[in-house]
């Protein structure tokens, strides 16, 4: 039994918790914000190595899309507290039904 949530996996039906999926990209924005700043501090000390900063670089770009991603969802379920239907879409279909 999950305590920490009410998420709920059943036979044929899933419940999600909106509280646990607003915790759960809370969390992901802020280990995203602490990746760029780690990426920001290695660049830092890296100086002008060629490789050092193609490989940086390249990280920080994932980060980024990450990010995009993350904020966009952020806000899209803080914005979705006020609203009456909440739709969820991207879902894959089950094949044989």
């Amino acid at each position: 039994m999950n305590t920490f949530t009410q998420n709920d996996l059943s036979a044929g039906k899933v419940r999600l918790d909106y509280q646990a999926l607003l915790t759960t990209a809370r969390a992901a924005f802020e280990h995203c914000k602490e990746a760029l700043y780690q990426e920001y501090k290695h660049l830092e000390n890296i100086g002008y190595s060629a490789r050092g900063l193609y490989y940086t670089a390249g990280r920080i770009a994932h980060i980024g899309e990450e990010l995009t991603i993350i904020a966009n969802t952020l806000v899209t379920l803080e914005g979705g507290l006020d609203r009456q239907k909440v739709e969820i879409v991207n879902k894959p279909e089950i094949i044989g039904e």
